[in-house]
C-alpha cells in the first residue's frame, strides 16, 4: 500500500503546456493548479473532527460475548461504482467493539475489507461464520457497503467490491439479503444480529442511481419473521439512500448503531439494551440531524429481544451537535440573521493541487479539470479557473510548502473564495485490468480549511482510488477523476453541499 505524502512537496515552476500527458499521470511530477468553484453550502461553524467522537477507542469491557462469531464487512474502495468514504473506520470500531467491549474471541472475529469482499468473499465468510458458532453464542454480521434491488425487485442484496455499473453485473455480483439470512439462519446460534450500513434502492451516499435501469424493490418482510432468532438492522426504507453522518466523512447508520451499543442509547440507565433501544436512537439522531436528505431506518425482528449489557458509556449531546451544523455564518453570507428572502451567496471553494516538482504541464491541467468536473457531479458548481492569478497562486504555493499554514495569506484569499481544498496525490499503475483493460491507483491527502476563520475540518485521505482503462494514461485519468468525487463527496459530507 502507497505511503500518502502528508506535506506538500515543492510548489512552484512557470506555468506551461510542456511534457506528455500520460508521462505526467503516470510518473506523479508535481504540479500546481488551481480552480474556483462555487455550491450552495451549508457552513458547520465548528471543525467536523469535534463534532463526533472518533471512537478510536473501544467503549468500556463489559464482556457477554466469548461465545460470539462475528463477520464485519467494509467496502470503502469499490472498482467499478462510487466509493464509501469512512467505512473501515466505522468496521474498526465495530471490530474493537466485538474484541474489547464484549471479548470476544479473535478466531472467531472475521473482517472482509475491498479487495476481499467480491460476492463469493462475503458469502464464504457468513458461512464460515454460521458453521462456528455453537450453541448458546450470538453470531453477528455487519456490512458496510452499497446495496441494491434484486432482479425481480421482491429482495434487497450486498453489492460486491467487483460489480460494475451494469444492471446484469450488479445482479450478478451481489448477495441477495434472502440469501445472507438462510445462511445464518442454518446455525446453532441462539441470536442473529444482522446490521446492514446500506439501503436497497440502489443509490449511492449522495443520491445518485448507481445503474438507473435497476428495478425498483418492493419490501418484503418475512426472512427475520420466520425465525425468531433473528434481527435484522437496516439504515433506510427500500425508497431513501444512506448517507454519510452530518459533520464528518463516514457513513451514518453504522456509526450511529454502535454508538447506541456504546450506552448511547441507554439514556434509563437499566443496564441492557434492546433492539427497539439501538433502533431508536439511531432513528432519533438521523431525523434530529439530517436536512439534505430522509433516512428513516429499519428493524425486522422483534424489538424486545436484549442486543447487549450497555456498558454505559455517555453519548454526545444531540442538541448541541445540531445547533452545530445549522449554523449557517453571518448575515453577509446568507446565514442566519439574514432573512428568509435574503438570497443566499454562493460559498466559494478553491481547490489547490500539488504533484511534484519538476513543474506544470497539460496532464495536470487535465487533471485539475477531471477533479473539477467530477466534484461539480456531487454538487460543487466551476466557476472559473486560476482565478488567483499566477503571483498569488505561488505566493501560496511557498506558504503552504513551509508549515502548511497560510498566516497572512487567508485575509487575502478570502477576497476570492470561502474555503480552500489543498492536498497533494500520486498515481502509480495498478495490478492487472479486469478483463484486459489497464488499471491506476491515485492516492492523496486534501485538507479543508475555511478561510473566514480559522476553522479545520477533518483531513480526506484517499488510499488507492482506482481507475480502469483501455490504456494506463485512460485508466490514470479515470482513478484521479475517481479521487475528483471523493473529495466532491467529502465536501458535500463535511460543509453541506448541495445542488440549488
Amino acid at each position: 500500500m502507497r505511503i500518502l505524502r502528508t506535506k506538500l512537496m515543492r510548489f512552484g515552476g512557470a506555468l506551461s503546456c510542456a511534457g506528455s500527458a500520460s508521462q505526467a499521470l503516470l510518473a506523479a511530477s508535481v504540479s500546481v493548479a488551481i480552480v474556483v468553484l462555487s455550491a450552495s453550502v451549508d457552513v458547520w461553524a465548528e471543525p467536523a473532527e469535534s463534532v463526533w467522537p472518533e471512537m478510536s477507542a473501544a467503549a468500556r469491557q463489559i464482556g457477554g460475548g466469548e461465545k460470539d462469531v462475528a463477520v464485519i464487512v467494509a467496502i470503502e474502495k469499490y472498482a467499478f461504482v462510487p466509493s464509501i468514504p469512512g467505512a473501515r473506520r466505522n468496521a474498526k470500531a465495530w471490530y474493537d467493539y466485538f474484541a474489547k467491549t464484549r471479548k470476544a474471541r479473535i478466531e472467531n472475529l472475521t473482517f472482509v475489507a475491498d479487495a476481499d469482499a467480491a460476492l463469493e468473499g462475503i458469502r464464504d465468510a457468513a458461512t464460515k461464520a454460521a458453521r462456528d458458532v455453537r450453541e448458546g453464542g450470538c453470531l453477528w454480521f455487519v456490512f458496510i457497503g452499497h446495496g441494491a434491488p434484486s432482479k425481480d425487485g421482491k429482495d434487497g442484496a450486498l453489492i460486491g467490491v467487483d460489480a460494475q455499473q451494469r444492471a446484469n453485473s450488479i445482479y450478478a455480483r451481489s448477495l441477495p439479503l434472502k440469501e445472507l439470512l438462510a445462511i445464518l439462519q442454518n446455525s446453532k446460534a441462539a441470536g442473529i444480529r444482522v446490521i446492514i450500513d446500506a439501503c436497497f434502492s440502489g443509490r449511492t451516499r449522495t443520491g445518485d442511481a448507481i445503474v438507473p435501469s435497476l428495478q425498483p424493490l418492493v419490501v418484503t418482510q418475512a426472512g427475520p419473521r420466520d425465525d425468531p432468532r433473528t434481527v435484522l438492522l437496516t439504515a433506510a426504507r427500500s425508497d431513501q439512500y444512506a448517507g454519510p453522518l452530518p459533520g464528518a466523512v463516514r457513513p451514518a447508520y453504522s456509526y450511529l448503531l454502535l454508538g447506541a451499543l456504546r450506552g448511547w442509547a441507554d439514556t434509563g440507565g437499566e443496564g441492557r439494551l434492546t433492539a427497539e433501544n439501538v433502533h431508536r436512537y439511531a432513528a432519533g439522531a438521523l431525523q434530529a440531524l439530517l436536512s439534505d436528505r430522509n433516512q428513516t431506518p429499519t428493524l425486522l425482528g422483534d424489538g424486545s429481544i436484549v442486543m447487549a449489557a450497555s456498558p454505559r458509556e455517555a453519548g454526545p449531546d444531540l442538541s448541541a451537535i445540531a445547533k452545530r451544523i445549522a449554523d449557517l455564518g453571518s448575515p453577509e453570507d446568507g446565514g442566519p440573521g439574514s432573512g428568509d428572502s435574503a438570497p443566499k451567496r454562493p460559498q466559494r471553494i478553491i481547490l489547490f493541487l500539488d504533484r511534484g516538482a519538476s513543474g506544470i504541464s497539460r496532464a495536470d491541467y487535465v487533471a485539475a479539470k477531471s477533479m473539477a468536473e467530477a466534484m461539480q457531479a456531487r454538487g460543487v458548481n466551476v466557476i472559473a479557473s486560476s482565478a488567483l492569478g499566477q503571483a498569488i497562486a505561488a505566493k501560496l504555493g511557498q506558504r503552504l510548502s513551509q508549515d502548511g499554514r497560510l498566516g497572512a495569506m487567508r485575509g487575502e484569499l478570502s477576497r476570492s473564495g470561502d474555503y480552500l481544498v489543498w492536498g497533494s496525490f500520486e498515481t502509480s499503475p495498478g495490478a492487472s485490468g479486469v478483463e484486459g483493460m489497464q488499471s491506476c491507483l491515485a492516492a492523496g491527502t486534501f485538507h479543508i480549511e475555511a478561510l473566514k476563520g480559522r476553522q479545520r475540518y477533518e483531513p480526506l485521505n484517499l488510499e488507492q482510488v482506482k481507475g480502469f482503462g483501455l490504456t494506463q494514461e485512460g485508466a490514470c485519468r479515470k482513478a484521479v477523476a475517481n479521487m475528483g468525487r471523493e473529495i466532491g463527496s467529502g465536501c458535500a459530507g463535511m460543509l453541506g453541499l448541495h445542488q440549488e
